[in-house]
């Protein structure tokens, strides 16, 4: 399931701009083929971040990660159309995305309610790795 849709992306974005960054055949039509490898790329993203504090993909998909998720894939349609300018704000929505999936990755927010977050915490540590288990399970000797 991806995290945003076309019709999203047509409320971020006119119609019109997406054709010209998607339509490299010239039939005057938006290329859903290269608009889903957009969606795609961007959700490939968000789940690099999210993965390891979250079970993904998500099963439930909060709002913030379907803004993040059109705002990156719009960013990644633009970047492929060499036609194009890149706009300044759909440049500082890229750098903003990417900054907020850095604080979700470091903890400092979460885009769940906070009955929605999932129950997944992952760890790599093993009992091997707990200090203080073998330094006080050592002290038993004494």
């Amino acid at each position: 399931m991806a995290y945003c849709t076309l019709t999203m992306m047509k409320n971020y974005v006119p119609a019109e701009q997406l054709q010209q960054c998607s339509d490299d055949d010239d039939v005057d039509t938006i290329s859903q083929e290269k608009i889903d490898d957009c969606i795609r790329r961007a959700d490939d993203l968000i789940d690099s971040y999210l993965r390891g504090r979250y079970s993904v993909p998500l099963s439930v998909v909060p709002e913030l990660i379907k803004d993040l998720s059109v705002k990156l894939a719009v960013y990644f349609l633009f970047k492929r159309s060499l036609l194009l300018t890149l706009p300044d704000s759909i440049k500082d929505d890229y750098s903003d995305a990417n900054s907020v999936l850095n604080k979700i990755q470091s903890g400092k927010i979460t885009p769940f309610e906070s009955t929605e977050e999932p129950a997944f915490f992952g760890t790599n540590k093993t009992d091997d790795d707990n200090v203080t288990a073998s330094l006080t399970s050592s002290w038993e000797a004494y």
